[in-house]
C-alpha cells in the first residue's frame, strides 16, 4: 500500500526583491513547475496569506447537520400533526439543512488560521523585500529549499499545506 506524502509550501523569505527573482529564475532553470511556484512583493497583506488555511468544507459539513438536527427537533416538537406532511417535512428540511450548509462555507471561509510566520512574511514585504513560494511533495521540497539557500534566501520556512 502506497501512502502519497503530504503537500508542503516551502517559502524563502528574502530582504531584497532583486534576490527573490534570481530565486525565480533558478526554479525555473531547474524545472520546478511554474504553477507551484509564486513570488509575492508589494503586498503586505498578501504576504501574510502565504501558507494560511480556510475551512469551508468542515463550515458546510457542520451547517447542513445543524439543519437536519434543527429539522428533527423542529418536527418532534410539532407533534404528531407534522407527520401527516412528510413531503413538506423533507422540503422544508432541505431547504433548511442546505441553506445552512451554504452560511457554513461563508463562515468556514471567513475563519482563516494563519500560520506561525505570517507576520514575518508581511514585515519582510513591507521593508521592501518579497516572499518566494514553491508548492511540493517529498523531495521536490528539498530541492526547492537548496535552491533557495543558494539564492540566500534570508529564511526559509517549511508549511503545512
Amino acid at each position: 500500500m502506497s501512502t502519497n506524502p503530504r503537500p508542503h509550501t516551502v517559502v524563502g523569505v528574502f530582504h531584497q526583491t532583486d534576490a527573490a527573482y534570481g530565486a525565480l529564475h533558478e526554479l525555473d532553470s531547474d524545472g520546478l513547475p511554474p504553477q507551484h511556484v509564486s513570488l509575492v512583493a508589494g503586498d503586505p497583506e498578501l504576504a501574510g496569506e502565504v501558507g494560511s488555511h480556510s475551512h469551508p468544507l468542515a463550515g458546510a459539513i457542520a451547517g447542513f447537520l445543524l439543519g437536519v438536527v434543527l429539522t428533527v427537533v423542529y418536527v418532534v416538537m410539532g407533534g404528531p400533526t407534522f407527520a401527516h406532511n412528510v413531503v413538506g417535512i423533507v422540503l422544508g428540511g432541505a431547504f433548511v439543512a442546505f441553506g445552512l450548509a451554504f452560511i457554513g462555507i461563508v463562515f468556514g471561509r471567513a475563519l482563516i488560521v494563519h500560520p506561525s510566520h505570517w507576520r514575518d512574511y508581511e514585515h519582510a514585504v513591507s521593508d521592501g523585500g518579497a516572499v518566494v513560494t514553491v508548492e511540493c511533495v517529498g523531495e521536490e521540497c528539498d530541492h526547492a529549499r537548496h535552491v533557495l539557500e543558494r539564492a540566500a534566501a534570508d529564511d526559509i520556512v517549511e508549511e503545512d499545506a
